[in-house]
């Protein structure tokens, strides 16, 4: 997700523009499996279950481990697909995981 971030937002190195984009295009076809399978378990109503399988989410409280849940499950209500969601979900993340790495450092 950070290669997706370096290129949406600190691609300014016209010499790199292309690796970069093709490393970023790579690294969403490796991930848009996992979001989509984030998305359909949300939808059956076990994405909370799936997440309590890591230990990092063994003991979050309920209420932060279903916010993508409750987001996906909205999602899914205005009538959007499984695919049309996971489409939407990618560039939300990418957008957060730079603030968020930046954050924690």
């Amino acid at each position: 997700m950070c290669i997706c971030f370096a290129w949406a937002f600190l691609d300014i190195d016209e010499s790199k523009d292309f690796s970069l984009r093709l490393y970023a295009t790579e690294a969403g076809k490796q991930f848009t499996p996992i979001v989509r399978l984030g998305a359909i378990a949300a939808k059956n109503h076990r994405l909370v279950d799936l997440l309590h399988q890591f230990p990092y989410f063994k003991d979050i409280n309920d209420m932060t481990s279903s916010y993508g849940a409750q987001l996906i499950r909205k999602l899914l209500a205005d009538g959007k697909t499984i695919d049309e969601i996971t489409a939407e979900l990618i560039p939300m993340m990418t957008g957060m995981v730079g603030t968020h790495a930046q954050a924690v450092s």
